[in-house]
């Protein structure tokens, strides 16, 4: 609760005691706490829209981080799905040669240009995706792999 509210409760308080019944002064007090517990608070984290990126992206490379692992051939697809009531969280499915490998709602956000990063919560960077391109990174038996994909 906000200063101005605690303020605003404690002023409404006084006054109704010494000038309003106590029926409609209990009323007219549950009323004031509904509304100022429904209203918005100030400061809140709004999504910003992201551009829609959703469709199905074709693989196009498959690299490895590591010499000892080699990348599997590069065949498969990456759908990107928009969350219903979302503007910057997709849902992310990555089928690589009929497997599928990642499937899980990333949240994107505004990276520089036409370009946004895609993350998993608000902290692991999964990848980049800008509309015609897909970047995604994956790990298995501790390799790191990066699949590229396009429209």
């Amino acid at each position: 609760m906000s200063l101005r509210v605690v303020i605003n409760l404690i002023l409404i308080r006084y006054f109704m005691k010494f000038f309003i019944p106590s029926a409609i002064r209990l009323l007219v007090f549950t009323v004031f706490i509904y509304l100022t517990a429904c209203s918005p608070d100030q400061g809140t984290y709004e999504e910003e829209p992201a551009p829609d990126y959703t469709g199905t992206y074709q693989i196009v490379s498959v690299s490895s981080e590591s010499p000892a692992a080699p990348a599997p051939a590069p065949s498969g697809t990456v759908a990107v799905v928009k969350i219903w009531g979302y503007t910057s969280i997709v849902s992310v499915t990555l089928t690589l040669n009929k497997e599928e490998l990642l499937a899980g709602e990333l949240t994107l956000r505004k990276a520089s240009g036409a370009t946004y990063d895609m993350y998993i919560g608000n902290s692991i960077r999964y990848g980049t995706i800008d509309g015609k391109e897909v970047t995604l990174n994956y790990f298995r038996n501790n390799v790191k792999y990066t699949v590229v994909a396009r429209k």
